[in-house]
C-alpha cells in the first residue's frame, strides 16, 4: 500500500486536483469565508507553522530536510540532503545536534539508500541509460531483463514527457528518449 503504489496513485492525484481546484476557486472567490471552506482546526502540516515561525518569530522546533553542510549528519556526504531536528525562528533553520545513527544502520540502510540515490543521479547526468535499467532491475519492479528494457524505452517516451518536452520548447535531438543511450561495449 501506500499513495506511490500503482493502485493509490490515481486516488492521490484525483484528490491532489480536487484539493488544488478547491483552493483556487476559494483564492479567486473575494466573498469566500475561508473558515467556512477551510475550518479553523489547525494543519498537521509542518509547512503552516513553518512559515509562520520565519514570518512571524513564533519559533518552533521541526523535522526538517536540507543539505547536511557542516557534517552535522556523520559519515553522510555535505551535498546529500537529510532529515534532521531544528529549531526555526526569524533568522533562519537551526539545525539540532543529531547523534550519529549506529554503524549498523548506516551500513544496512543509510548507505544503500544514499548509493541509489548516487547511481539514479549519475544516469540522469551522464545520460547512460544502463544505470537507470540497473535500478528498474534492482527494484524487481519488472519479471525479466527484456520487460525491464521494454518498460524504461517507454517511461522514457512516455506522452507526460512527451508534454513536458512541448511544453519547454526541445527540440528533437533534446528529447528526452534520445538523451539516454545505452554505452557502447567495450571493445578490445
Amino acid at each position: 500500500g501506500g499513495p506511490d503504489t500503482h493502485i493509490a496513485r490515481p486516488f492521490f492525484v484525483k484528490n491532489l486536483e480536487k484539493n488544488v481546484k478547491m483552493m483556487t476557486d476559494t483564492a479567486n472567490d473575494l466573498s469566500a469565508n475561508l473558515l467556512d471552506v477551510f475550518g479553523s482546526t489547525k494543519t498537521r502540516e509542518q509547512i503552516v507553522p513553518i512559515m509562520d515561525a520565519i514570518s512571524f518569530n513564533n519559533a518552533g522546533h521541526f523535522q526538517v530536510n536540507v543539505p547536511n553542510q557542516g557534517g552535522k549528519l556523520k559519515g553522510i556526504p555535505e551535498n546529500v540532503v537529510v532529515e534532521v531536528p531544528a529549531m526555526i525562528d526569524q533568522n533562519g533553520v537551526h539545525i539540532k545536534e543529531v547523534t550519529p545513527l549506529p554503524t549498523k544502520i548506516m551500513l544496512n540502510h543509510v548507505y544503500p539508500e544514499w548509493l541509489e540515490m548516487e547511481r539514479d543521479l549519475y544516469g540522469f547526468l551522464s545520460g547512460d541509460k544502463t544505470m537507470l535499467l540497473w535500478q528498474l532491475l534492482s527494484e524487481h519492479s519488472t519479471k525479466n531483463y527484456d520487460l525491464a528494457v521494454t518498460l524504461l524505452d517507454e517511461l522514457l517516451s512516455h506522452a507526460d514527457v512527451r508534454a513536458v518536452e512541448e511544453n519547454e520548447k526541445f527540440k528533437p535531438e533534446e528529447y528526452i528518449s534520445n538523451y539516454f543511450k545505452y554505452q557502447k561495449p567495450m571493445v578490445r
